[in-house]
């Protein structure tokens, strides 16, 4: 635990710790709330504090995981009774970790030759094109993918990239 000196100013970078932590805190409460409405978990207290861009933008972003998280797949060949048995996501059918052991590190560019052989060799039972929020399962339930468009609020992103021109 870090104790500040009465005498000692808290940093920026302290600050803006202590604020990802209060921020991550309240996102991952909403999270369960919204996303386990039967379960106990209380609805977060609101951080009145924060810049409403901010806040609105943080919101959006908890509701578009909720949504992912929360995502049923379409697919004519899953029953309800198949549905109600996995979480609530698309189920890739890939190894992940196999598929993970082919790939060589950081490689750069593309590999179309490469490309054919992983999918060949690790074809995905995905069918159709997942276009809205979802996550994407491997082998055994793992969450491979979170699936999240739109997730980073227009504003922010806008605000970021102006952020970025004006210091460099």
């Amino acid at each position: 635990m870090l104790v500040l000196s009465a005498m000692a100013p808290p940093t920026p970078i302290l600050a803006d710790y202590h604020l990802a932590q209060r921020v991550a805190l309240y996102m991952r409460q909403r999270f369960c709330f919204e996303a386990f409405p039967l379960s106990d978990n209380p609805a977060p207290e609101p951080l009145f504090d924060l810049p409403v861009d901010t806040a609105v933008g943080m919101n959006h972003m908890v509701s578009m995981l909720v949504a992912a998280y929360n995502n049923r797949s379409e697919c004519p060949h899953w029953t309800s009774a198949i549905l109600s048995t996995i979480h609530p996501t698309v189920q890739s059918g890939i190894d992940i970790i196999r598929l993970d052991e082919a790939l060589a590190p950081m490689e750069p560019g593309s590999n179309l030759d490469q490309e054919a052989r992983l999918v060949k060799n690790f074809p995905s039972s995905i069918t159709g094109l997942v276009d809205k929020p979802a996550i994407i399962l491997g082998e055994g339930g793992t969450i491979v993918l979170w699936y999240i468009p739109g997730a980073i609020a227009r504003s922010t992103q806008v605000t970021s990239a102006l952020d970025y021109y004006v210091t460099h």
